[in-house]
């Protein structure tokens, strides 16, 4: 189980690991800010969805489980045996609080990277740093640092976009594969 975690606070780490001027930022690869945005404009929605994390060579799986609705996002990470790894309760208004297994990694940026894949496009631009920008198209999303892509988000179907989705951080040779359990 301890593997499970650690190479789990690796990825995290390695992805997000940053100092933030904001209680409501956190980094994204490549250390682009993102400043987390309300649920104002979001229709309300409860999920689980299993998580395939594939960094290099090595590959976990994890749960999440998220509620949103007009007041905010909570959001629960657990190992595939139940133990809970991050509990986050972002109000709208209010403070962030997250309880979270290590201290070596943010978990806020489990709350930008359900942002940047399922937040309209303009609340997703707001929240980025100027020195980024986000590409959409159809069934893709780019987020772009320099020129550079640090995180594409790649969904499955036009129909049911959030069932299924592929995000990749190219620099880090990261994935995650992300599937909404029915």
């Amino acid at each position: 189980m301890f593997k499970h975690v650690a190479i789990l606070a690796i990825a995290i780490l390695v992805a997000a690991c940053s100092s933030t001027s904001s209680p409501r930022c956190t980094a994204l690869p490549g250390n682009v800010q993102y400043c987390l945005q309300p649920t104002t404009q979001i229709p309300a929605f409860a999920e689980q969805q299993k998580v395939t994390v594939t960094l290099k060579q090595t590959q976990e799986t994890l749960l999440t489980s998220v509620e949103v609705d007009a007041s905010g996002v909570r959001m629960a990470m657990l190992s595939p045996l139940g133990q809970t790894l991050a509990n986050i309760d972002m109000p709208n208004a209010g403070v962030i609080q997250v309880e979270q297994l290590g201290t070596h990694w943010d978990a806020k940026w489990l709350l930008a990277l359900l942002q940047v894949t399922r937040w309209p496009a303009s609340q997703v631009r707001e929240g980025l740093s100027r020195n980024a920008e986000m590409h959409e198209s159809t069934l893709q999303r780019d987020i772009i640092l320099n020129g550079k892509v640090i995180m594409d988000v790649k969904f499955h179907s036009i129909e049911h976009p959030y069932q299924k989705l592929l995000v990749r951080f190219p620099a880090l040779d990261m994935q995650m594969d992300i599937e909404t359990l029915e």
